[in-house]
């Protein structure tokens, strides 16, 4: 989809809300560029970041890992700042404490 797409619908993808402050600097570099986004999404507790657009200078490249390592500090749910958590030895999230304790009483 064209990332203007996901301006005009203020979409972050599959990333909940505590990473909106990460996620809407990429997809505005990526519609500055007219390119696509194939996908936004949290895997592994980090965020990643499917697109193709004109990158000669490797700005939108670095912008993203940047992007992905502050998403592995940042809570996913608030945006405050977080840590990776891993549930039932497999599952991973990036929470700050406060929403890594809910967590851990939704699960059990």
């Amino acid at each position: 989809m064209k990332a203007t797409k996901y301006l005009e619908r203020k979409s972050i993808g599959e990333c909940n809300e505590g990473w909106r402050r990460i996620v809407e600097p990429l997809v505005k570099l990526v519609a500055d560029r007219d390119g696509d986004i194939y996908q936004i999404k949290e895997k592994f507790g980090e965020l990643r970041f499917y697109y193709s657009a004109k990158d000669p200078d490797g700005s939108v490249e670095q912008a993203i890992r940047v992007a992905e390592k502050a998403s592995s500090i940042t809570c996913e749910v608030c945006g405050n700042p977080g840590q990776l958590r891993t549930f039932d030895s497999v599952w991973l999230s990036t929470l700050c404490d406060e929403h890594y304790k809910e967590e851990l009483k939704d699960r059990q």
